[in-house]
């Protein structure tokens, strides 16, 4: 018995689903099996890409909805959507079924379906969150979210409804002065929230009813806004909007940050991401409008400086392709999104064109699936 496999440049080849042919005389790409009673063959799947980018407007109060190129990275504007007062934060669900935006004016967060097919949002209503709520994160089961309320000092949790999209809320959680950024650990064990006026992160465990318990806080630069932790929960990195650099963290079996040092930025770090496989950090600057490039050291987590790429005034979010090949960058000065490509082997980006939005864009997330 022979097993034959398909690969083209666009599939992904996964032993997932194996087929007997139960006919005499088998064959496959032309091949005639000796055992004509069966014959085992793999099938290649579609492999997940990215579909749409949604941008966050905050003064125009609404989300920008672009279709994604798939062969060259570049958008093209299909539509928008209202959100509740003051969009900032924005996340799409790991299914890529659902939206959620947060109101920095209105403290509401504003959910939405999303149509695979078109991209097209519905609107689910909003829920109440807490004064001045900025970033959102969902963890990776896609059944909690968690928004950092920058005006009231604490982080509101919900529950999400899987059949629905609804937001339940589950109460809020204590943080320290002014938390701005919000990410949760690959294994959704753990949660943390940088705080802008108090330079520290607050760090959680998260229980298994979405409830945190605190594990204490941990000091930054000065103001800081971005974290990013990477994708195999080893090492984190906060964004220190006034001390111009990013502190660096290794991550312990705790969930705790163990302070790295630091690595120099533009000017302004204000929002990170990296690419799904862990070897690439990309921070917007919002004062210089650029973002700077770093590779990740496998065994010490230190970030290597890959140099900086111009955007545009005001950069002030930022995505990345899970499939490593593009990013993408809101700019609230220059009301327009960035596209890159990126460099496989070396994790350096290439300007790839911009495409205007609303009034003011802040998050950004991609569709992917």
């Amino acid at each position: 018995m022979r097993i034959y496999w398909k690969y083209s440049r666009r599939r992904s080849v996964l032993p997932v689903c194996a087929f007997l042919c139960l006919f005499a005389n088998c064959s496959f790409f032309g091949t005639t099996n000796s055992h004509p009673e069966y014959a085992l063959f793999a099938i290649a799947f579609p492999r997940a890409e990215p579909r749409f980018v949604y941008v966050g407007n905050n003064n125009s109060n609404n989300v920008s909805i672009y279709a994604v190129n798939r062969e060259t990275g570049t958008l093209t504007l299909s539509g928008s959507m209202a959100a509740a007062g003051g969009p900032y934060g924005l996340t799409v669900d790991p299914t890529a079924s659902f939206v959620y935006v947060s109101g920095f004016t209105s403290g509401n967060v504003s959910m939405f379906s999303l149509n695979q097919g078109s991209g097209n949002l519905t609107s689910l209503g909003t829920i109440a969150s807490g004064t001045n709520a900025y970033n959102i994160a969902i963890d990776r089961s896609g059944t909690l979210a968690y928004v950092a309320n920058n005006g009231a000092s604490n982080v509101s949790i919900f529950a999400i409804d899987r059949t629905n999209g609804n937001l339940v809320s589950k109460g809020t959680t204590g943080a320290a002065t002014n938390p701005f950024g919000v990410a949760t650990d690959p294994s959704a064990r753990f949660l943390y929230v940088v705080n802008y006026g108090s330079d520290s992160v607050s760090m959680y465990t998260i229980q298994s009813n979405g409830l945190l318990n605190s594990n204490g806080t941990i000091g930054t630069g000065t103001n800081p806004c971005g974290i990013y932790v990477e994708p195999r929960g080893r090492f984190a990195y906060v964004a220190n909007s006034n001390s111009v650099n990013l502190s660096m963290y290794t991550i312990n079996p705790a969930g705790g940050l163990n302070a790295n040092g630091t690595a120099p930025s533009g000017t302004g770090p204000y929002a990170l991401a990296g690419d799904s496989a862990g070897l690439f950090v990309y921070g917007v600057n919002i004062t210089s409008g650029n973002v700077s490039m770093y590779a990740i050291n496998q065994t010490t987590g230190t970030l290597n400086s890959l140099g900086t790429i111009a955007a545009a005034s005001g950069s002030s979010g930022i995505t990345v392709d899970p499939n490593g090949r593009y990013v993408y960058v809101s700019n609230l000065v220059a009301n327009v999104v960035s596209s890159f490509i990126i460099d496989p082997a070396t994790g350096a980006l290439q300007a790839n064109g911009s495409i205007a939005s609303g009034t003011s864009p802040y998050g950004i997330s991609i569709a992917y699936y």
